[in-house]
């Protein structure tokens, strides 16, 4: 895998709406115009055609390089309204979901499962192979672009009836409105390492704002390649932001690269048709996976260690904390004090430890929570499993500590490392 990935791509003919690119130095696209999916390499060698597409014409791709698959929607006067995925090598086409009205935004939650699209006015989703298909937002005047922070548990969208950026929660829940009055917005991209919204409204200007839309700024003068921006994507490991569009009075698409710390810009690619929807698939989110078994059962007294990894997100360091819910479900998950690591040990293991455990794991500003151990304790430790030693140590604790004191030396309790 490379965090250095770079499009150098330029002269292909037709017009292409949407770009990705993927782990293993190859990018795929979707050529509107001319009804195919496509990839090469980075250098622009070894150009394939994928997949044709004669009855639909392509709006947004969308790539989950773990599982092999590539998601794209499609819609408007040509073909139907659908979702559809294939293998990475175009093999094995599949149709999703097929809606009433056009389908434009694309966005995957891996971890969870779940493809979320934007249709007509409203937000869905469903699992990842099509099934259990959820209206989570309606009533909306013209949903379009669609992003997610799913480490936060939030849904962006544009609305270019009433030119807004709007957020939800995943369930669809407390719509709030983050950035209106602005010119028509055709896409946006999220930097959930910094904590950042970036869009190009219709005045050749990149803007950002916070993720809750607070601190909006202007941080480029112009964009003078692209008259109206249909497409972006945010390099958060290289400090990039990669721009696509079309010039309304000459009809070339473009493809560019703006480095939003020097202002720096590069056209990568250039006379294309209108250009959407670009994904950088190199980027990998942060996440965090069970270590062993979910379920854990022990005898008391025994040593048990829960452990979790965390993948991807940004570089530097990460911070874990561990929480516990007792059996019984009469408290929710709450912090252990000491479980800051990547490990949670337990010395030994009392009736009182049963219970689950999970982690929640940051980085900057990504997030991402573990699933859950269920840990089991069978039996109760017995005094006279101790060590003569440790029987004697223990023995003099209780004699200047009282009994309380000598409870609380038996159990430890857990401690975490990473």
């Amino acid at each position: 895998m490379t965090h250095l990935a770079r499009v150098f791509l330029a002269g292909l003919l037709g017009g292409v709406t949407t770009i990705a690119v993927q782990a293993d130095d190859q990018m795929y696209w979707l050529d509107f115009d001319n009804h195919r999916v496509q990839r090469a390499n980075l250098d622009g060698s070894n150009v394939e055609t994928l997949i044709e597409t004669p009855e639909q014409a392509p709006i947004a791709i969308a790539l989950d390089v773990p599982n092999g698959k590539l998601y794209w929607c499609c819609g408007g006067d040509v073909g139907g309204n659908m979702v559809q995925r294939a293998n990475l090598d175009g093999s094995e086409v599949e149709i999703l979901a097929i809606r009433p009205t056009v389908v434009s935004g694309l966005a995957l939650d891996r971890s969870a499962g779940k493809v979320y699209w934007t249709s007509g006015g409203n937000i869905e989703r469903a699992d990842l192979d099509g099934t259990n298909v959820e209206i989570l937002v309606s009533g909306q005047p013209n949903t379009n672009a669609l992003a997610l922070d799913a480490g936060n548990g939030k849904v962006y969208w544009t609305d270019i009836a009433q030119p807004r950026i709007r957020r939800a929660n995943l369930d669809g829940t407390d719509i709030e409105d983050l950035a209106t009055g602005v010119a028509v917005l055709f896409s946006l991209a999220l930097d959930t390492a910094n904590a950042k919204i970036y869009w190009v409204p219709q005045v050749q200007r990149l803007h950002r704002t916070d993720l809750d839309g607070a601190n909006a700024e202007a941080i480029e003068t112009s964009l003078p390649f692209l008259a109206m921006d249909q497409g972006m994507a945010v390099d958060w490991l290289n400090d990039v932001i990669f721009v696509g569009g079309s010039n309304m009075d000459s009809g070339n698409g473009a493809i560019a690269r703006v480095n939003w710390q020097t202002l720096d810009q590069e056209i990568l690619i250039s006379g294309l048709g209108d250009v959407s929807g670009i994904a950088l698939a190199h980027l990998e989110d942060l996440s965090v996976a069970l270590v062993g078994p979910q379920h854990i059962v022990a005898e008391a007294g025994q040593p048990v260690v829960l452990r979790v990894e965390a993948h991807g997100g940004p570089p530097g360091g990460r911070e874990y904390q561990w929480y516990y819910e007792p059996p019984d479900g009469g408290k929710a998950f709450e912090p252990i004090a000491d479980g800051t690591g990547s490990a949670l040990t337990f010395t030994w293991v009392t009736a009182a430890d049963a219970g689950d455990y999970f982690c929640a794991v940051s980085a900057r500003h990504q997030s991402a929570e573990s699933g859950a151990f269920t840990l089991t304790v069978d039996g109760n430790v017995e005094v006279a499993a101790q060590s003569p030693v440790g029987l004697g140590l223990l023995l003099a604790a209780c004699a200047a500590a009282g009994a309380a004191r000598a409870r609380r030396l038996l159990r430890p309790g857990p401690r975490a490392h990473g």
